[in-house]
């Protein structure tokens, strides 16, 4: 199954932001929220957006754990 994203926007280390399929779009973007939380993994949502805020000094292994665990999450949504 392909990863469902509409696009990516304000690519850099301070924001970055998914901008979902649409539907129900607080519902969709919500729930993504909560399956992330679950995993340990803190995310934003307004609306149907969805945005994170790495720490600066990230390292590429927890950029790869981040997205990973981004991915499994959109891939499970309905």
């Amino acid at each position: 199954m392909a990863l469902r994203a509409g696009q990516v926007s304000h690519k850099g280390w301070t924001c970055s932001a998914l901008e979902s399929i649409p539907g129900k779009p607080t519902a969709r973007a919500f729930e993504c929220f909560l399956r992330c939380y679950e995993r340990g993994l803190l995310i934003r949502t307004t609306g149907d957006i969805i945005a994170l805020s790495p720490p600066l000094i990230i390292e590429k292994q927890h950029i790869d754990q981040l997205f990973g665990m981004l991915a499994e999450v959109l891939k499970e949504l309905p």
